[in-house]
């Protein structure tokens, strides 16, 4: 059944925006110290089905997940994405995906440590203290409108620091939602408004999920 704001809560949004500066309004670059001098971002992964196609393996960590195989269209726009975001959030030199994808495998033989000792090399060969790489492990886009949606937007991804020193993954985290009316979920009430009070794109929701996963990357560079 199609998804509608009701009578109440469009007239909540009205209210809530009028008290505001403004709908959708553009986030603050944080300019947040970096955990390193220079960070190097690869390009998103595609999580690998599983033989008996009951989810789908981390290519980064060797980790199934539930999941599935995603286009290359999401993997493209959740790398497009990345630069800036981290730019958003974070100041120091950074490496682009597209200098990085030159230096990584085409199709790499084994999931986990060989795949994030490679990415690791390829932060080296540019220079980098650290890799910031991601995988996608779902991403399916709204269908319907801004006001109304057959189904919502839904991604999931992972994002991990790799150090190019040790080859180790030194800080992991994890974004996973579907998105979800104010009048169902009224914890989150706080994003609904920021990301605008409406139903978000898959490339919207994705956009808003790397800058709130990000913000949990500390200015430090972790422990191993």
């Amino acid at each position: 059944m199609t998804r509608r704001l009701r009578p109440w809560l469009a007239l909540l949004l009205v209210l809530v925006l009028v008290g505001c500066t403004g709908p959708a309004q553009q986030p603050t670059k944080l300019g947040r110290p970096c955990p390193v001098e220079t960070l190097a971002l690869a390009p998103f992964q595609a999580a690998k089905e599983t033989p008996d196609k009951q989810g789908v393996v981390c290519p980064v960590t060797g980790e199934l997940f539930l999941g599935e195989v995603v286009s290359d269209a999401a993997l493209a726009e959740l790398t497009a994405q990345l630069p800036l975001a981290v730019e958003d959030i974070f100041s120091c030199a950074i490496v682009p995906p597209n200098r990085l994808a030159g230096h990584l495998p085409v199709e790499p033989s084994r999931p986990g440590p060989q795949v994030s000792q490679a990415i690791a090399q390829a932060g080296r060969a540019a220079q980098a203290q650290a890799v910031l790489v991601g995988t996608v492990f779902r991403y399916r886009d709204r269908q319907g409108t801004n006001l109304s949606v057959q189904s919502a937007a839904s991604v999931a991804f992972g994002l991990y620091l790799i150090d190019t020193r040790t080859n180790r993954i030194v800080w992991r985290a994890m974004f996973d939602e579907t998105q979800r009316s104010l009048s169902e979920n009224l914890l989150k009430a706080g994003a609904f408004f920021e990301r605008g009070g409406r139903w978000l794109t898959g490339a919207e929701l994705a956009r808003a999920g790397l800058r709130e996963t990000l913000t949990r990357l500390p200015s430090q560079m972790p422990e191993e």
